[in-house]
């Protein structure tokens, strides 16, 4: 496969604001001066929709603006899955209204950890996972917010065959090729699988400590993974959306959120 040399005008850096470890306003002028193009955030705390005012969306719509970055998504935690029956009626309300706080904002992808796709093609389980998700994406249809699966707990292709059973266009992938790895998938092959499908790429490294340890966290292209593959494969399926420097670990995230961005945005040069 070869890079058709316009990836980097298709193609948006940012970085993870969590990361920075500082507060909303900071973390935003810290990733324009990094040269972010695009952000992503927890909504949690008073970032939260019931939380967050009429008034309090307008000062962030205008805070991305002063700093010229876009909201490349938003990110919601979930206690569990969406193939979880418990409290599943208040947690399918919430992602609505997170959904539509992602609307206010000016953001497109809502991402989250939905939960392993049920192996059973029927029961209890499977079925409330595909009703929320139905339920969910005819309302991201609506309102033009994609809902973005975080990858890892399945290949791409269990996770394409799973959401193309379900009639919209707003349901798709969070890629993340480090917990793609770590869990014995194959993030290129996940790229070929899910292709259109791809809403988000959150870029993560891991290094294997050798048979029976857990894998570390490590800065992007100090592990062993592929990225320049990674990034013509990506050309090649025609993914425009953002990549996302993200560092969970360590002492020195902020720092090595920057690194990332950086490592990312010259790897997009590349063939270009």
């Amino acid at each position: 496969m070869k890079q058709t040399g316009n990836f980097m005008n298709r193609c948006k850096f940012g970085v993870k604001l969590e990361c920075f470890g500082v507060p909303l306003r900071k973390a935003l002028l810290l990733a324009a001066q990094a040269g972010a193009q695009g952000v992503q955030f927890d909504v949690t705390g008073e970032l939260s929709p019931d939380k967050l005012s009429e008034s309090g969306r307008r000062e962030i719509v205008y805070l991305l603006r002063s700093y010229n970055l876009q909201l490349a998504s938003i990110f919601c935690p979930l206690r569990n899955g969406l193939d979880v029956a418990l409290d599943q009626e208040q947690r399918i309300l919430h992602l609505k209204k997170v959904m539509d706080l992602g609307f206010d904002l000016g953001c497109s992808v809502l991402a989250l950890h939905a939960g392993q796709i049920p192996q059973e093609k029927e029961g209890k389980r499977i079925a409330t996972y595909t009703e929320s998700l139905s339920y969910l994406g005819a309302h991201g249809d609506r309102i033009g917010v994609s809902l973005a699966l975080e990858t890892g707990l399945e290949s791409g292709k269990v996770l394409l065959d799973f959401l193309s059973q379900i009639d919209s266009g707003a349901l798709g992938a969070s890629l993340n090729p480090g917990s793609l790895t770590i869990n014995g998938f194959d993030p290129l092959q996940a790229v070929l699988d899910l292709g259109s499908r791809i809403k988000l790429v959150h870029a993560r490294e891991f290094q294997s400590n050798g048979p029976g340890r857990a894998a570390r966290e490590v800065p992007l292209g100090h592990g062993n993974f592929d990225w320049n593959s990674f990034m013509v494969y990506l050309d090649q399926s025609g993914y425009q959306g953002f990549l996302i420097s993200e560092k969970e670990e360590g002492d020195d995230k902020a720092e090595q959120l920057v690194h990332g961005l950086r490592f990312l945005k010259a790897l997009g040069n590349i063939g270009s």
